[in-house]
Order: structure tokens, then sequence, then C-alpha cells
């Protein structure tokens, strides 16, 4: 009898084992399949999120077309993210990104701390200007917010490879447009503050190419995410042919540039919308009126004028025109110092030369 129990009781045990070992696959199933949805649903339910979430920032919407999540990585990929402004008749986008990386830096959870990197692939930039209002295309920073908010780390590096900065006037019939490529930025520690002791936590460093000879350099700190960022930059540009911004020159100021070179040098300080700053236009070896060239009699004065002042006021031992125009105002309304421009040429002309370079005389 003892032995018929024995073996009953065996059977009654591996009957149980086997509903044991079926309930754990059963609930395994059910986690790995809830996973999966999970996985499936999440890039939707973010792109819709971030999508409403830009769109409810007043003044833009946005279309982005797809989110990639690779999760053993801690990457998060926007694909095809473009931004609008909602307050003009512009019909190009004001920001088109085609790749987006986030990505989390595993490295600093030694440190204790969830930090990440943000790596923004051949975005694009444009700017308008025009007759009317709704022609102009000057957006801020405040659609950046969301996507902020939206990662869940604090970025400690946002790097722009091979960028594009476009500017065009829609109302001029000269194909106004000047373009920056071969952008590459770098801005370290982004995040806004109320830190009255580092009230600049951002670092930001710029290189791009205008044209094929030019060369844009920025470099300063920043509060980036403010509304109206707060900023102290230096800005130089460099090797720019004149005769390559021609359509510049004519929609804004009448002028044909023959030959010659363009460079600048600016400090520039903002802080809460209120601006300081100088800038030193420079123009070497610039020939502006030709002869031989078509165009009404008042263009044609105009411009024997311009190459005539040019020529009194070039310091003859570099051949260069310059003068450093002071200004000061609000980022909207900025206030030149017109005298001190007048005085600066003559300056150069007649006692020493400016030259390419930061004097360090503006500071935050």
């Amino acid at each position: 009898m003892a032995e018929q129990k024995t073996g009953e009781e065996d059977k009654e045990s591996g009957k149980d084992k086997k509903k044991r070992f079926k309930r754990r696959w059963f609930i395994m199933g059910g986690i790995l399949l809830l996973l999966l949805g999970a996985r499936i649903w999440l890039p939707y339910y973010i792109k819709n999120e971030l999508v409403a979430s830009i769109n409810d920032v007043e003044g833009y919407s946005c279309k982005l077309e797809d989110v990639d999540l690779a999760l053993y990585k801690g990457q998060m990929v926007l694909e095809g993210l473009e931004v609008y402004i909602t307050e003009n008749d512009v019909q190009e986008p004001f920001v088109i990104m085609p790749e987006t990386e986030i990505m989390l830096d595993w490295s600093g959870l030694f440190d204790g701390v969830l930090v990440g990197e943000v790596n923004i692939n051949k975005p694009k930039l444009y700017f308008s200007d025009g007759s009317s209002d709704g022609e102009d295309q000057v957006g801020g920073a405040s659609w950046t917010e969301p996507i902020i908010d939206f990662i869940p780390v604090k970025i400690n590096e946002l790097r722009i490879k091979d960028g594009i900065a476009e500017f065009e006037n829609r109302d001029s019939k000269s194909n106004t447009k000047v373009s920056l490529h071969h952008i590459e930025l770098v801005v370290k520690n982004v995040r806004n503050t109320t830190d009255t002791k580092n009230p600049l936590p951002s670092t930001l460093e710029m290189t791009s190419k205008v044209y094929k000879q030019g060369d844009l350099k920025v470099s300063g700190r920043l509060n980036i995410l403010k509304e109206v960022p707060d900023m102290d930059l230096n800005v130089q540009a460099s090797h720019i042919d004149l005769r390559q911004l021609n359509s510049i020159w004519e929609t804004y100021a009448s002028l044909d540039f023959e030959s010659g070179t363009f460079g600048l040098a600016s400090e520039y300080v903002m802080r809460n919308s209120e601006i300081q700053g100088y800038l030193k236009p420079i123009f070497d070896n610039v020939s502006i009126f030709s002869f031989k060239e078509d165009g009404t009699f008042y263009n044609k004065s105009w411009q024997a004028f311009a190459g005539f002042a040019m020529e009194v006021t070039e310091n003859q031992g570099y051949n260069r025109s310059a003068t450093k125009v002071p200004f000061s105002g609000t980022y909207q309304e900025p206030n030149l110092d017109v005298l001190r421009l007048v005085l600066n040429i003559f300056r150069n002309a007649l006692f020493k030369a400016y030259h390419l370079e930061i004097e360090d005389t503006i500071g935050f």
C-alpha cells in the first residue's frame, strides 16, 4: 500500500511540476509580449507627444517622420523633423533636421550623473526678409524646449555636423541668397539657469564656410534655453570674396564690387534682451566702379561716389578701408553710434589701420 501511495504521489508531483513549468513559461511569454508591445508602441507615443508639445509652442508647428529606438544602446533617433513658423506667410520650414541622435553616455553613471549627447546631422536653418512682415522669417529657440524636456537626462553636449544656414530676400529680383555651409558646432552643458554666480552655463564653438574661401568662427558662453538667450560671443569672419556677396550689396546698398575681400571682428553681449558690442568691418583691396558696366546714371554716379569714398578713406599701407561701429539697445531695436562710425573710418585711414582681431573690451 505504501509503495502504491508513493507512486501516486510521484505522479501528482510530476503533474504539479509540469503545471508550474507551463505557468512560468506562460508568465515569461506574457512579459516578453508585453515588452515587445511596449517597444512597438513607445516610438509612436514619443512621436505623437513630441509633435503635440512643439505644436503647443506659440508661433510654431512641426512635422516628424519617425522615431527610432535602440534601448540596448540608450539611443533615440528623430528622423525628418521640420519646424515651421506659423506667424508669417513663408512656406519653407524654419528648421529641417533630417536626423537627430540622442544618446545616453553610460560613462556618466560612474560619476552618479545621467548625461546624454545630442548629434544633429546636416540640419538647415532658413531665414528670410521681404517687403512685408509676412515675408520675414527669424525664429527664436523656444521651440527647442519641448525636445529638451522630453530627454530624461542632462545634456552634456550638443553637436551639429555639416549644417546649413540660409538667408534670402524674397522681395529681390537679383536672387539675393547668402548661405553658411559646413557648419560645425559644439555646445557643452546645455541648460537654462537662474544662477547669478554662473549666468552663462553653456560654452559654444562654431566654424563654417561662407561660399568657397570665406571662414566664420563664433565662440563664447550663453544661457541657451531662455526664450531670448543671454550670451557673450566673439565673432570673426575672414577671406570673404566681395563679388560673391554682390546680390546682397545690390539689394541693400545698390553696389556692385569688382574685386576685394571682406572680414569682420565683433564682440556681442546680450543680457535680458539688452545688447552691447561693436562691429569691425574690414574691406581689403576693394574696387567698386567700372565704367563698362550697365546701369542708370543715378546708379553709376552712386557707385562712382562710393568707390571714390572708399579710396579716400583707405589706409594706404594696407589697402584697407575699415571702421569700428559700437552698438547698444535691444536686440529688436539696436542703436548704432554713427558719429563714432565716421570718426573711426578716418582713424583707420589716417592714423592706425584696424585689424581682424577681437579686442576683449566688452564683457557680460
